[in-house]
Formats: C-alpha cells, sequence, structure tokens
C-alpha cells in the first residue's frame, strides 16, 4: 500500500463503494480484472480502463508475496498486446521502482513528473512486446 495514491488500505466501506462504482461501468472490452493463479489464489487486479480523451489507463496491484516473480510484466504486457495500437498511459508513484521497471519493460516513458507522481505513456507506436 506505500505506492498507492491513498498510502492506505481502503475501509470495508470505502472497498464496498469502489467495487460498486466499477460493477456499474460498462467499458466495453475494457476495464478491471482479477488475477489468479491456477487454483484459484488471488495474485493481484489489473485495469485497462479508457479515458475521456482516447487513451487507456493501465494499472496494477500484486500481493507482496508475488513481488519479483515476472508476474506483472506478464499479465501487463497480455493487457497492452489488447490494447493493440491504442496510446496507454500509467501514473507511478516515483519511489515504485519495480513498477516503473515493469512499465519500462512495456514500452512505457516518462512524459512528466507531478509531485511525486511520474507519469509514463506508451503505443505512440504499435506495441512490441517486452
Amino acid at each position: 500500500m506505500r505506492y498507492t495514491s491513498s498510502g492506505r488500505a481502503l475501509t470495508n466501506e470505502e472497498s464496498l463503494e469502489r467495487l460498486a462504482r466499477w460493477i456499474s461501468r460498462d467499458d466495453g472490452d475494457f476495464g478491471i480484472w482479477v488475477a489468479e493463479k491456477s487454483g484459484g489464489e488471488f495474485i493481484g487486479w489489473f485495469m485497462l480502463n479508457p479515458n475521456d480523451d482516447g487513451t487507456l489507463e493501465l494499472g496494477f496491484m500484486i500481493l507482496q508475496k508475488f513481488w519479483g516473480q515476472g508476474l506483472t510484466t506478464e499479465i501487463a504486457s497480455r493487457l497492452m498486446e489488447h490494447a493493440g495500437s491504442r496510446v496507454v498511459v500509467a501514473r507511478v508513484n516515483s519511489a515504485n521502482a519495480a513498477s516503473l521497471k515493469v512499465l519500462e519493460k512495456l514500452g512505457f516513458h516518462i512524459v512528466k513528473m507531478e509531485g511525486g507522481t511520474v507519469h509514463l505513456i506508451a503505443n505512440e507506436r504499435p506495441f512490441e512486446g517486452p
């Protein structure tokens, strides 16, 4: 939770409100996915959400016990393939070196730094994979 925008876990009430908003959205082929191991063990969540400007936003959060196993890169790479040639943006806490490394592998580059947030973009050309 150190690198989330709020820096803290949501309360149960906040989580239920956010989940209800996510479920009520109709983002077509895009949205938020739960990642699980083959036996159903929760790994984390990934999103590829449309923005009002026509870009997509990539985001992810996985449980610490799965860090360093390449799962984030693998799953996010599949989402980038799903995005096709659409422009994809991401925002990361500047201290989150691991997430920045994943995004760099996926072809993102930094467009600006604002406070403690790094803004990145990819697919100004078609995605070619990690």
